[in-house]
């Protein structure tokens, strides 16, 4: 273990913010404690705009949209009996792109009567009458729509996009399944203390610990912060989030969607032992031109869109530059901080689906002038083109990335002399997702990550280490899963994932065995749980670009097992009540202590891991006038320090962490709110675990 919060204080000194085969899964089994939180009560207030396309009637006369039709089921006045329901079939897409919209629900008196699947199609069974529906999805305003049943054919909705733009939102599913995390598409955005950067909200998840605020080091269940990984579209990125003062290395505006896994993610991504965090990128839209200029006070961005080919294809670009520099230096002159960041998008139908060509980057520059030898800058670059569309019923992506990093680093803590690595970076990944019969759905693929690393160093070559010598790492997998979902009551999704890993005449080979169990016993109730077995290439504590695929000969593969067992709750409409308990063992790749780091030996060492926990999230939906959630986590990270040496708590390990965040939407489109962090200190120095650093607490707030 290593005095990680020491080097990463003398680099920057930052002490305020800116802005605003197999073994079977361990399971533990412990007392969860009641919930019973009851928070923010406000009002729920909706206006809507139609933007709906619908098909005449019989009679040839369109519905009355905005008549003040009646609600419930229509009643034969003759006999009082119900008569037999009609069929409403129901395709929605997003205004502007004309894109499918997955998750919409279909509203009916504050019950959910359908979702729309990956096509954007939606059916239910309504008796006949007339109706006023509600469409509501995460990311786009809610549209209510009033017709009579039947129709004679289906009914086009399109959603318009929220007013903020803000169409960014985490995995959204019928019922929330494992590990991962939802929230509505503003509301990460909109959170107190995020900055208006919807990455951000990670910090106030459950499970999740930050290492050293403003810097965006999350600690996930435990795991070193590098053995989390980020993909963005599906392509390995070093990190979400620039270096310096922790702004992310996206442009908001550019994200379409976010999934947060702490942990046991599925088959079809893998070689991360600890969570994982996955981007999907907004299509361009197709209608119309689009400018935004953001404004802050540590950066400035824009965002630009527009369409091409007669509407058969969008651009998007965007990126920010920070101007820290002239303002830090302005204050302290001894600093120099500097970031920037680009995105380009461009679509085109082709075929029945689309061409999708994507590139983006980012640069970190950070230099203290009162203490040479902390200097350290990097940047990387991605590229990719893919096609995405229908093939043989089924879902088709088939995508080729190129990629390339640079990194300097002088920490004389950590390293005797500077080391620059250049590395160069191909991953093809095909991925095939097609539906069965009576609820099954198979899903497979292939990936690849074949990645080239050139470093430079003023050491010889003779006895240095695989991280200072020119190499090639080569990691490969297939997938196969399953999914599973009869009825709105049960989920089952197993799943196999095979990876190879060699590096400098090593190879291994990882069998993964995943599942996710879903069980409603109640409507308002939902049981889940979810396990598996991860492989990861050893790294560094901290992901660094360049300063990876290496020590896979000396120390061998990264391998947790992984378990969770959750109960989610709903009261009435007040609020949502999570609870999961986890378990993570395995075995880590950890520093070895700071005072025998020389780059001609062995920087590494594999330790023995185990993390396990609670973790509690009471939540109130951002469709309120008053909302936010309420998160806590209580765990314990260990590692096994030797093979017989003793069990101390590990560098990352905090017992507590608790988030509080509310706020309150005001007239005019104003809102206030606040956040309250807390989380007790970690182990220091290693020598004596019952060290530990001082508790923190945060205050932020917003108008």
């Amino acid at each position: 273990m290593v005095y990680f919060h020491r080097v990463m204080a003398r680099l920057t000194g930052l002490r305020a913010r800116w802005h605003g085969g197999p073994h079977p899964c361990d399971l533990a089994f412990m007392a969860v404690p009641a919930l019973s939180v009851l928070f923010l009560v406000g009002v729920l207030s909706v206006n809507v705009d139609g933007g709906v396309e619908e098909p005449t009637d019989a009679g040839g006369a369109h519905p009355d949209l905005n008549a003040d039709v009646g609600f419930g089921e229509s009643v034969d006045a003759g006999t009082g009996e119900t008569p037999m329901t009609v069929p409403l079939r129901l395709l929605v897409k997003a205004q502007g792109t004309g894109d499918p919209v997955v998750g919409a629900s279909l509203v009916l008196e504050g019950q959910v009567l359908a979702e729309s699947d990956a096509d954007g199609s939606m059916q239910a069974s309504v008796a006949p009458g007339r109706y006023r529906f509600h469409i509501h999805c995460p990311g786009f305003e809610s549209e209510t729509w009033g017709t009579s049943l039947p129709l004679a054919d289906h009914v086009e909705i399109r959603l318009r996009p929220a007013e903020s733009g803000e169409r960014y939102q985490t995995v959204v599913t019928t019922r929330p399944v494992g590990d991962r995390l939802a929230l509505a598409a503003e509301e990460a955005a909109a959170a107190p203390g995020t900055a208006a950067d919807p990455f951000r909200v990670i910090e106030s998840m459950p499970g999740v610990g930050n290492v050293f605020w403003p810097l965006p080091l999350y600690v996930v269940r435990g795991a070193n912060p590098g053995n989390t990984g980020f993909l963005l579209d599906g392509i390995k990125v070093p990190s979400l989030f620039h270096l310096a003062l922790g702004s992310s290395v996206i442009h908001p505006l550019f994200m379409d969607r976010m999934s947060f896994y702490p942990g046991s993610y599925p088959a079809s991504f893998g070689r991360y032992v600890g969570g994982l965090v996955t981007v999907e990128t907004a299509a361009p839209q197709v209608d119309r031109a689009r400018a935004v200029i953001d404004l802050r006070a540590l950066d400035s961005g824009a965002l630009v869109t527009a369409p091409w080919s007669n509407g058969r294809g969008g651009v998007a670009v965007a990126g920010r530059y920070s101007y820290t520099g002239f303002l830090v230096s302005r204050f302290s002159p001894d600093y120099e901080i500097g970031y920037w960041d680009y995105q380009l998008r461009i679509d085109h139908a082709l075929g029945p689906g689309k061409l999708i060509a994507l590139a983006f980057g980012a640069g970190d520059e950070l230099r203290r002038e009162d203490r040479p030898g902390t200097d350290a800058n990097s940047h990387f670059h991605r590229a990719r083109l893919a096609w995405d569309g229908k093939l043989v019923g089924g879902r088709f992506v088939a995508g080729l990335a190129l990629g390339t990093d640079r990194t300097f680093l002088n920490l004389r803590d950590i390293m005797s002399t500077p080391l620059t690595v250049r590395s160069y970076l191909i991953a093809p990944r095909l991925d095939y997702a097609r539906p069965l019969t009576r609820g099954w759905e198979v899903r497979g693929g292939f990936d690849a990550d074949i990645q080239s690393f050139l470093p430079e160093s003023e050491l010889q070559d003779v006895d240095r280490q695989d991280i200072s010598r020119s190499r090639t790492a080569y990691t490969y997998g297939a997938f196969l899963a399953g999914q599973w979902q009869p009825n709105q009551d049960w989920f089952l999704a197993p799943g196999m994932r095979v990876d190879g890993f060699a590096e400098e005449n090593r190879v291994e080979t990882a069998l993964q065995p995943r599942i996710e169990i879903g069980w409603a016993p109640r409507k308002f109730l939902w049981i889940k749980a979810s396990g598996g077995m991860f492989a990861q290439m050893p790294s560094l504590p901290v992901s660094v670009p360049g300063f990876e695929g290496f020590g896979l000969a000396s120390t061998g593969l990264q391998r947790t097992r992984q378990g969770s067992l959750g109960v989610e709750a709903r009261v009435a409409d007040l609020f949502v009540a999570i609870a999961t308990i986890f378990l993570q063992r395995g075995r880590l790749s950890d520093l070895k202590t700071i005072f025998d780091l020389e780059p001609q030996k062995g920087i590494l060492e594999m330790r023995e891991s185990r993390s396990y926990g609670i973790e509690l999230l009471v939540k109130r939906d951002f469709a309120h006038r008053v909302h936010g959630w309420l998160s806590y986590t209580l765990s314990w990270a260990e590692r096994l320090v030797g093979n017989y040496g003793p069990v101390v708590p590990s560098d990352w390990d905090q017992r507590h962490v608790i988030n509080v965040l509310a706020s309150v939407r005001l007239p005019r489109r104003w809102s206030l709110g606040g956040r309250v962090h807390y989380h007790t200190g970690r182990p220091y120095p290693v020598s004596d675990p019952q060290q530990r650093v001082v508790d923190y607490y945060r205050l932020a707030s917003f108008l």
